[in-house]
């Protein structure tokens, strides 16, 4: 298993190609933001935890984002039980953060002094109240402004151009629009 390519991208492809030419019945998982690109690979996007749609009080504790919402505050808090109240205030939690694991994780971190419902009302600013990542995590864990501040500075300068023209969107646009506030002289045509 190859764990967080993207930073050491062709690091990563030089040593699965040595490694795939010199073991031939071996299988190669890795996680990266970036495909390597190396003959075989085969891609799986990773989406956000499963959350129902609708009204934030009719979801179930079967839920992804719940269900580790609520592994995450049990490790804090072991007497926690998931009561009707601290389903919807979980599941808006969750609903917020668009079912993000880092984020969820945060926000869980958040119940040691804070209610579920008190962490779903601050959730308007998410990057000064998801800030309590574990100190033994690498900085781009431990809050959610280290993690997209992390992610921002593995972008080439293009791909940062289009992030920022991109960022006008909520919740997803299709491609006809992001192709109208992409475009322009200034975007290198391999970026578009």
């Amino acid at each position: 298993m190859l764990d967080n390519c993207e930073h050491v991208l062709a690091a990563c492809v030089e040593l699965a190609v040595a490694l795939l030419h010199s073991c031939l019945d071996l299988t190669i998982l890795g996680t990266s933001r970036e495909p390597l690109r190396v003959a075989g690979e085969a891609i799986y996007q990773v989406p956000p935890l499963a959350m129902r749609q609708g009204n934030p009080g009719e979801r179930s504790p079967e839920d992804e984002a719940i269900e580790l919402l609520v592994e995450r505050v049990r490790a804090v808090e072991p007497s926690f039980r998931l009561t009707p109240a601290h389903a919807t205030s979980g599941a808006r939690i969750c609903q917020l953060l668009d079912g993000l694991p880092l984020a969820i994780e945060l926000a869980a971190a958040r119940t040691t002094t804070m209610s579920l419902a008190e962490v779903a009302d601050r959730l308007d600013d998410p990057l000064k109240l998801l800030t309590l990542g574990p100190r033994s995590a690498p900085a781009r864990q431990r809050t959610l402004s280290g993690a997209i501040d992390w992610s921002y500075r593995l972008l080439i300068e293009p791909e940062r151009m289009l992030l920022r023209r991109l960022a006008i969107f909520s919740g997803g646009c299709s491609r006809e629009a992001a192709a109208a506030v992409c475009a322009g002289p200034d975007v290198p045509s391999g970026t578009r």
